[in-house]
């Protein structure tokens, strides 16, 4: 990777033509595969958009009760989680010009203020590539809180990535 941000750098910095702009204009690294692959567009021409809802019965952060499925959902009780700013979530990640790549993130679940919400086991592997959106409606009570959305690979061995 680091060779490719320094071709890209010495071209539109430096000038220097070295062939960067006649390869793929879209490289995205596949993470069960392993591997990086050359694309032509962006999103992929061959994308199926797949709209999932979250299920639960108000028990998302209290057990793993909280589901994810193409179902829509009918009237559920609601998730809750109180947001304390002097113990936040720990983030483990970073920038992908620092390295980046896949965390284990399986502590946080079993945090009381984050809900965590999953699909059945899949029969088999897919691979999630494109923009992904989330789109939550919720109520607070206070000034200020704070609402994030992250998407995870779980391992056979229920490692969260």
């Amino acid at each position: 990777m680091k060779t490719l941000q320094l071709r890209w750098f010495d071209y539109w910095l430096k000038g220097v033509d070295n062939g960067i702009m006649d390869a793929a204009p879209v490289r995205v690294f596949v993470m069960g595969d392993n591997a990086w692959r050359e694309e032509q567009t962006w999103p992929l021409e061959r994308t199926e958009y797949t709209k999932f809802y979250i299920h639960s019965q108000g028990k998302a952060s209290a057990s793993d009760e909280g589901t994810l499925s193409i179902k829509k959902p009918r009237r559920e009780n609601p998730d809750v989680y109180i947001y304390d700013p002097n113990d936040p979530v720990p983030t483990k990640g970073g920038n992908m010009l620092g390295g980046g790549g896949p965390y284990d993130q399986s502590a946080q679940p079993a945090r009381q203020d984050v809900l965590t919400y999953q699909t059945a086991v899949l029969a088999d592997d897919i691979e999630v590539t494109g923009p992904v959106e989330m789109m939550l409606v919720c109520r607070h009570i206070r000034q200020r809180y704070r609402l994030y959305g992250q998407a995870h690979g779980c391992t056979p061995g229920w490692k969260s990535l």
